[in-house]
């Protein structure tokens, strides 16, 4: 778990340097962006990062597309 964090922890450093409002919390994250359209984008390139380091997000569980509202 601890390696799980540690790689999570650099690749939100990347997304917060590239101005990406991201928060990460084990394996739970949240993004922001005022723009709805901006907001996919940046999603879309979260997830890409995301697969590209190795890490499966969960489909069934996982919100993609921009809400201002969330069923926990």
């Amino acid at each position: 778990m601890l390696l799980v964090h540690k790689a999570l922890s650099y690749i939100s450093k990347k997304w917060r340097g590239e101005g990406k409002m991201v928060s990460m919390f084990l394996d739970d994250g949240f993004g922001c962006n005022k723009s709805y359209d901006t907001t996919v984008m940046i999603a879309t390139q979260i997830k890409q990062d995301l697969l590209n380091s190795g890490f499966i997000p969960n489909d069934t569980t996982s919100v993609w597309v921009p809400v201002q509202e969330l069923d926990i």
